[in-house]
């Protein structure tokens, strides 16, 4: 019984998002129409792992599952039939806790999605945040980020609102403070005169940058995703002007319709132009304001920060024969 428990813990972790979990069901020989696949994602892997425990046949998940983490323990000791552990190892004897149950109680996936992440999930988004710089124009400031080899850069249409304004501004990568809270040594260059494009209705705009700045601070490539509510994001930007800051606590995504991402992510002015990356340091948004936004299915309006679907930004920009 409590193997079954480990095993449903662990996938409820590794597959969260419906999405994910009918396609792992799928990819194990099972119809998703065998199992509920409503609610959270650890009372849909308890019962779907109760079904296929009653059909015998709960190694075809297990099999399918090490071909995404063929080193994950649980799994693996599922596969060869060990006990599977549940209790954490201490120094001395092992605690006999028990919860309000009575049963024993362990470590346990809380919300209603894992909030775990591989610990090179730091060391990833220090070199996607390289790219990122603050935006210095004759009226005020702004983020926005490589997104090309050639040195493409976005941001918002209101930092960049004309070429006017973009061909006189400049743009401050390494704007930060070293682990000591010194200012790093950070590096102003101009924007180029030679290319600029812009949507008022999307709030976007492209420039390009003088020199070969791709070189020393690489750039984040722009691709399609899928981004859905109750999705974590996390902001790389310059608040206020300031140093290069993360916003990192209650990062969730509250609405996603009409080509708009809503999030609680916090920002501030000077925000603007700032990468949304999910999880995985892929792009999905372009920050460009925040305020009091109708929630959807009701007449309140509640406080949201807000991006462009970086779907809508890919798709204008190769309509206007970009090549990204």
């Amino acid at each position: 019984m409590w193997k079954y428990t480990q095993l449903s813990d662990t996938l409820s972790g590794l597959y969260y998002r419906t999405k994910e979990i009918t396609e792992l069901i799928i990819r194990a020989g099972f119809s998703p129409a065998k199992f509920d696949l409503d609610g959270s994602a650890n009372v849909v892997w308890t019962l779907a792992v109760k079904r296929m425990e009653q059909m015998g046949q709960v190694i075809k998940i297990v099999d399918a599952a090490l071909t995404d983490y063929p080193e994950n323990p649980v799994l693996l000791d599922y596969k060869s039939d060990k006990a599977v552990v549940t209790k954490s190892v201490y120094a001395g004897d092992q605690p006999d806790w028990k919860g309000s149950s009575g049963l024993p109680a362990f470590e346990k996936i809380t919300g209603e999605q894992s909030t775990l992440l591989p610990f090179s999930f730091f060391e990833k988004g220090t070199i996607k945040g390289k790219a990122v710089a603050r935006v210095l124009t004759p009226d005020g400031m702004g983020t926005g980020f490589l997104i090309s080899e050639d040195g493409l850069f976005l941001t918002n249409n209101h930092v960049f609102p004309d070429e006017n304004t973009a061909f006189n501004s400049s743009v401050q990568f390494n704007y930060q403070q070293t682990i000591k809270g010194l200012p790093a040594s950070d590096i102003k260059l101009k924007v180029s005169n030679t290319v600029f494009a812009t949507s008022p209705d999307d709030d976007w705009s492209i420039v390009k940058i003088e020199g070969n700045p791709a070189k020393d601070f690489g750039f984040l490539k722009l691709t399609n995703q899928v981004v859905a509510k109750d999705d974590f994001v996390n902001i790389i930007q310059h608040p206020g002007g300031e140093f290069k800051q993360i916003g990192i606590y209650h990062n969730v995504v509250t609405n996603v319709s009409n080509n708009r991402v809503q999030y609680l992510t916090d920002t501030m002015p000077g925000s603007s132009g700032s990468p949304v990356f999910n999880s995985n340091w892929e792009v999905v948004a372009l920050h460009h304001s925040g305020g009091f936004f109708a929630e959807p299915g009701s007449n309140n309006r509640v406080l949201r920060n807000e991006g462009i679907d970086i779907n809508k930004v890919i798709s204008d920009l190769k309509a206007k024969g970009f090549n990204i």
